[in-house]
């Protein structure tokens, strides 16, 4: 069960941040498919099911609450900057078309 469950983080955006939160956890917990609710300074962390509610519903309703979505700064890897590097050096020399031997080479050759 515990593969089912996700978290997401959510920040008040507006002044009234503690009757924003406080509202949107009791209405939260009476929704199908929220697990827990829980609240520490001005963000609200809420576990869900994902097959009883889509992240989707769940950010629709808490912007309707008056809350954002609270970014997670994910620190990636050597691996995956280096990846995420050569993707960007292929897309700036060969653009966005499929890639065929025969023009690689031609471009290579013409350099």
């Amino acid at each position: 069960m515990e593969e089912f469950i996700k978290y997401l983080k959510f920040r008040a955006s507006s002044e009234n941040s503690v009757n924003a939160l406080q509202s949107g956890k009791s209405a939260l917990l009476k929704k199908p498919g929220i697990l827990e609710v829980s609240v520490v300074d001005q963000t609200m962390v809420v576990g869900y099911n994902t097959y009883a509610m889509s992240k989707e519903e769940l950010t629709t309703f808490m912007n309707d609450m008056g809350l954002e979505p609270n970014p997670d700064k994910v620190k990636k890897g050597r691996i995956v900057n280096w990846l995420d590097n050569l993707a960007k050096t292929n897309k700036e020399s060969f653009g966005t078309k499929k890639l065929d031997c025969c023009d690689m080479n031609h471009a290579h050759i013409a350099k």
